[in-house]
Parts: structure tokens; C-alpha cells; sequence
């Protein structure tokens, strides 16, 4: 398999949120073709590890897609060759940049680091909380994480994302128009 025959293939498996599993199939069989040394599957992810070195960094993007909606010329699904693109549900956010993490972790140097590529489930509605049991359910605790989010192609550091608190406040209840 190729790198463009592997993202075309999982590109044509939906996954919306919750149903990620014929991709997961898919990443999983690609781990082993590619030779990586281990599969670990936990919390609807699959991750594939490389190296073993005291150095710990992870690759994660995710396998799940929203809803195709209306728009699209065709299936959503059938990846679509077209101006030099490939055009697909998924292909920007999330399949190619975890088909380039899937690939390029294949060909990393790994002397004397453990890396670990990980397909995540349930982003697209969960905010990481698939992830957050992939971390609670296993012993890897990486150094370092990279996140394979559409960022016009520029590096960055730090993502947008969310606090979810709660809050109890003493006190009288008012309006912020009349207090």
C-alpha cells in the first residue's frame, strides 16, 4: 500500500463520531504492514508504537468526522481528485494529517525515543475525552505531543480548546442589567 492508496482508503470509510471502528481496522492493519512494534487499542483508539527509548512523544489526530451535511458534489465519502487536491469528508481535518503522522512515524529515526501514533476516537464531539481514557486506560504519558489539527499548513504552538467548570457563587441572586 501507498501513502495515497492508505488516505484514500480510510477516507472512504465514514466515521462519524461514535462509529470510527472500520477505520480503526483499517489504521490498525496499516500498523502492521508498516512494521510498527507494537498495537495498543484502548477507549476506541488505536495507537502504534516505534522505538523505545526514554523519550516519550505522541502523534495524535483523529478518526472521526461530522456529518457530510448537503454541498457536496457527490458522495462525501468518494475521494475526489480535483486542482491537485484530494477531496474528501475528513481529508483536511483529520485522515490526512493521521495518514502523514501514520507514515512519517514509519519512517522516523527513533534512537532513543518511544513513539507512539495515535488514531483517537470521538473528537470531533467529545473534545479529547477518547483520549483522555486512551491516557487513563494505559501507562503512556508522552514528553511530547503533536496534533495533527488543520492549521494552514503553519506550525503552532498551543491549540484553541475548552475548560469545562463548575461554579458555585455565595451571595444574592441578581441580574447583570440591574444589580
Amino acid at each position: 500500500m501507498s501513502f495515497e492508496g492508505f488516505f484514500k482508503d480510510i477516507l472512504s470509510i465514514p466515521s462519524p463520531s461514535g462509529k470510527e471502528e472500520g477505520v480503526a481496522l483499517r489504521v490498525k492493519e496499516e500498523f502492521q504492514t508498516l512494521g510498527y512494534d507494537e498495537i495498543i487499542e484502548a477507549a476506541g483508539n488505536v495507537c502504534g508504537r516505534r522505538g523505545n527509548g526514554p523519550i516519550k512523544i505522541l502523534y495524535d489526530a483523529q478518526m472521526d468526522v461530522v456529518e457530510p451535511g448537503s454541498g457536496w458534489e457527490g458522495d462525501a465519502y468518494k475521494p475526489l481528485l480535483k486542482d491537485g487536491r484530494i477531496i474528501a469528508r475528513g481529508a483536511a481535518d483529520d485522515k490526512g494529517p493521521l495518514t502523514s503522522m501514520i507514515y512519517g512515524g514509519a519512517e522516523a529515526d527513533v534512537a532513543g525515543v518511544t513513539l507512539y501514533v495515535l488514531a483517537s476516537a470521538m473528537e470531533e464531539v467529545s473534545a479529547g475525552s477518547a483520549l483522555e481514557d486512551f491516557f487513563r486506560e494505559t501507562d503512556i504519558r508522552p514528553d511530547f505531543v503533536v496534533i495533527g489539527e488543520p492549521s494552514r499548513n503553519h506550525v503552532m504552538l498551543g491549540s484553541r480548546g475548552r475548560v469545562l467548570l463548575r461554579a458555585d457563587f455565595a451571595g444574592e441572586a441578581s441580574h447583570a442589567s440591574n444589580p
